[in-house]
């Protein structure tokens, strides 16, 4: 079992934004997770987010260190180091002077070694791998305070609304496919130009929450012979269904 994980020092600009109690709970959350595995629940959509980028680093660096050690085990159970390693290869008998050179060679070698690896910067495996979350995480870092909470709040006061708007942002990050700021006042503007009331603009959005899109569509949109994520015809024979940029789809 591993007792440790990593944090990466990108986190720190997202981590100044939060107030005290939402650092803790961030902090606590990271904690249970690594030790107990059970996923964290939080009273802000903002530390989700934020959660939705560390989860998938301490996965991917948790996958990392159990191949390793299956690897290593691996080797134990066939004798040590793997065929081909110059330290499972046999070493002829020398006598006392020509072991006594090689070990004073072996050490020289060894301080040389050491030096060098002070003197190289450090370079993390996981860089590349987890160079697409951490440039997420600095994007997100750049909003302004109150992030998509604050845009909700300031588009509507419908309790249903924002609850429904909310998870049909938790649908869009879970598929990688978080909106900007920008994209989603596209959106409330498309809700307005679509929908004729609240309830419309509710059921526009259920809608593409259960059908996994990413846009949001017309009421009179159906699902024949529909894109993948997306409807494909309307009621009207004439009509096309359009995308949240209002460009045809078929």
């Amino acid at each position: 079992m591993n007792h440790t994980f990593l944090l990466y020092h990108n986190y720190k600009a997202k981590l100044d934004k939060l107030t005290d109690a939402e650092l803790r709970e961030i902090i606590n959350a990271i904690f249970d997770y690594e030790m107990t595995g059970n996923e964290p629940a939080f009273s802000t959509l903002a530390l989700e987010m934020l959660w939705s980028f560390i989860r998938d680093n301490l996965d991917r660096d948790k996958e990392k260190y159990r191949k390793t050690c299956e690897k290593n085990k691996k080797n134990g159970e066939k004798g040590g180091a793997p065929a081909g390693n110059r330290n499972a290869q046999k070493q002829p008998k020398t006598t006392d002077d020509t072991q006594n050179n090689r070990s004073v060679e072996k050490q020289a070698q060894t301080s040389e070694t050491t030096q060098n690896k002070r003197n190289k910067p450090i370079d993390n495996d996981n860089d590349n791998d987890n160079e697409y979350d951490n440039d997420l995480l600095q994007k997100e870092s750049k909003k302004p305070r109150g992030g998509y909470d604050g845009l909700i709040s300031a588009y509507t006061q419908d309790e249903k609304l924002r609850g429904t708007l909310t998870e049909y942002i938790k649908m869009r990050v879970k598929k990688k496919a978080a909106p900007t700021d920008h994209a989603l006042t596209l959106i409330f503007a498309d809700l307005d130009r679509l929908a004729k009331s609240t309830a419309d603009k509710i059921t526009i959005l259920e809608n593409s929450i259960k059908n996994n899109w990413t846009g949001v569509f017309a009421l009179e949109c159906k699902n024949k012979s529909a894109p993948k994520g997306a409807p494909a015809a309307r009621t009207g024979a004439s009509e096309q269904p359009q995308d949240t940029f209002g460009r045809n789809l078929i």
